[in-house]
């Protein structure tokens, strides 16, 4: 027996005839032709040409198809195997369309994407109870070229250590600069759990300032 369900799918129309489109995935990026074949993607999809092109931004979907200059974004799939019923209840997803002038921006589109996902949160805080010390803008740690990302900034699990995360994102080496907005004693390189590497490259920098090489996707 073949069960047909309708699924929802949202479409841009950009009138941009090119042969692939650009797809998010972990840590990087792939182009994939604009076969109409729905694939697999994380933050957004990217269709361009010389002149200009279309991103399409989302925070919770990750299936898209391109073909004849339209990007259609998966919303519900309706499947009905394992579970028959997968999504009845009251749905919340956001998206967007960010145009842009000449060829992939893969570092703005990177950062728009993550900013899209973890938009700002405003704290009001009254210093009024404290010394006053506390500067009016500061900055956990800030991070250049703009193809350098930072992902995280985090307590170790085992220790009181400051853990950061970053990645370059256009497929491009890179030669960064990370200036922290705390004091650092030392700084190392160590793996996704946190264990120093074996085979550790040496992390430059004075004061509150790491310099660091990054090879391309690293």
């Amino acid at each position: 027996r073949v069960l047909f369900r309708s699924m929802l799918k949202v479409a841009f129309p950009t009138g941009i005839e090119a042969k692939t489109a650009t797809y998010d995935i972990a840590f990087g990026d792939i182009a994939r032709p604009n076969d109409g074949h729905e694939n697999v993607a994380l933050k957004w999809c990217d269709v361009s040409s010389d002149k200009g092109g279309v991103t399409i931004l989302n925070d919770c979907k990750h299936a898209y198809d391109v073909k004849d200059g339209v990007v259609r974004l998966t919303l519900l799939r309706s499947s009905y195997s394992p579970d028959p019923t997968p999504d009845i209840g009251m749905h919340q997803m956001r998206y967007a369309r960010l145009d842009h002038a000449g060829p992939l921006d893969k570092a703005a589109v990177v950062r728009a994407g993550w900013e899209f996902n973890k938009p700002m949160r405003v704290l009001v805080v009254d210093w009024r109870a404290d010394s006053g010390t506390h500067p009016g803008v500061w900055a956990g740690c800030e991070a250049g070229p703009a193809n350098v990302i930072v992902t995280a900034l985090k307590r170790s699990e085992d220790n009181d250590d400051v853990i950061l995360r970053a990645y370059e994102c256009t497929g491009a080496p890179a030669s960064a600069t990370i200036t922290l907005g705390l004091d650092a004693t030392w700084a190392r390189e160590v793996d996704l759990r946190e264990r120093d590497m074996e085979a550790t490259r040496p992390v430059g920098g004075e004061g509150r300032t790491l310099t660091l090489a990054f090879k391309p996707y690293e």
